[in-house]
């Protein structure tokens, strides 16, 4: 049902609502973590891009900011963070972007396969940030469990893998 609007889909807006609070949950942890928190401030990270797109149709991207990306590069990370889903879902057995990553072609890591959707994160740096970021609200979403977001960081030898344990989850 459509309630009258075209192209409105409440289980849509109920992900879109899911994607906002769990993404500005960990974005919070972020910035208030010990050893994130003073690399954002000192690069004046104040919000990034999140996309997130069924696994089932990864062409219907669900896009939002999460904190106040930095207006001059806002569309910079949206374009990044919806070519991190682009390029996943185009390696089947890959887990991550960061599996095909090439920085010299401006491809970087920063998206994740969970269990229905894909995950990316645009606007921190390094782009093992993005990842994590991706990894964490992934997990706060329910899309990942804890135990495979771990094995994943490690998989793709993610330097901040070992900081998972100290987020709290809701969806725990």
């Amino acid at each position: 049902m459509n309630n009258g609007h075209k192209g409105f889909e409440p289980g849509a807006m109920a992900l879109f609502m899911a994607m906002h609070e769990a993404g500005s949950n960990i974005w919070r942890q972020l910035q208030d973590h010990a050893q994130i928190g003073p690399l954002l401030a000192k690069d004046g990270r104040a919000g990034v891009i999140l996309r997130a797109a069924p696994i089932s149709n990864p062409s219907m991207q669900f896009t939002l900011p999460i904190g106040e990306p930095n207006p001059d590069k806002r569309a910079g990370y949206d374009r990044f963070a919806g070519e991190k889903i682009n390029r996943l879902a185009t390696h089947p057995t890959h887990r991550a972007s960061s599996e095909s990553r090439r920085p010299v072609e401006e491809r970087y890591g920063g998206a994740v396969k969970g269990g229905s959707f894909f995950w990316s994160i645009s606007g921190l740096w390094p782009d093992a940030l993005d990842e994590l970021l991706a990894v964490l609200t992934a997990v706060e979403i329910g899309d990942m469990a804890l135990v495979e977001a771990q094995g994943l960081l490690k998989h793709t030898g993610n330097e901040y893998v070992a900081l998972i344990g100290s987020f709290k989850f809701k969806s725990l």
